[in-house]
């Protein structure tokens, strides 16, 4: 598996139903307690979870006013935008100290776009963001393939990645 890192897609915003999930696309917590499941060909019902068994992944519904802030998902079904996203409960917890949220997606084999977008309405500070590969190895078994890690770089956002075959 190879893992490449497109530049920030800083145009987009909002608006990605014209240019993002033809496979799949799922607009997370913007139905709580459930998110929009958009399925092209893919499966499109991952759902995340988090280290700690005890202490589920939740869905977060903003009741801030969103339907004309172009940096908030479009739901194409409603023909509106509405503030949600999933949340590991981590205001609980020590800082950097989880519980983190992990969700498993399958992903086809040959080239594939996978795209995810950082936005959050209510909490207007910056959040570190890293997101881990994992493939089966030969054996059946899962196995850690790269990671990218969503730095702040002298006051801009960046992505780096590694990834390994």
């Amino acid at each position: 598996m190879w893992a490449v890192v497109l530049p920030d897609d800083t145009w987009t915003r909002g608006n990605w139903h014209e240019r993002y999930g033809s496979h799949s696309a799922t607009l997370c917590g913007m139905r709580s307690p459930e998110s929009v499941r958009i399925n092209g060909t893919g499966a499109g019902s991952a759902w995340p979870y988090t280290s700690n068994p005890d202490d589920p992944a939740r869905v977060w519904l903003s009741l801030r006013r969103a339907h004309d802030d172009g940096r908030v998902l479009w739901d194409p079904i409603r023909d509106t935008r509405t503030a949600g996203c999933w949340d590991d409960h981590g205001e609980e917890y020590p800082q950097g100290k989880g519980p983190d949220l992990y969700i498993d997606l399958p992903i086809p084999e040959g080239l594939f776009l996978l795209s995810l977008y950082f936005f959050e309405i209510d909490w207007q500070q910056y959040r570190a963001h890293r997101i881990e590969l994992y493939g089966k190895a030969t054996n059946g078994a899962t196995e850690p393939r790269g990671n990218t890690q969503k730095e702040r770089n002298v006051g801009r956002f960046g992505t780096q990645i590694n990834a390994d075959e």
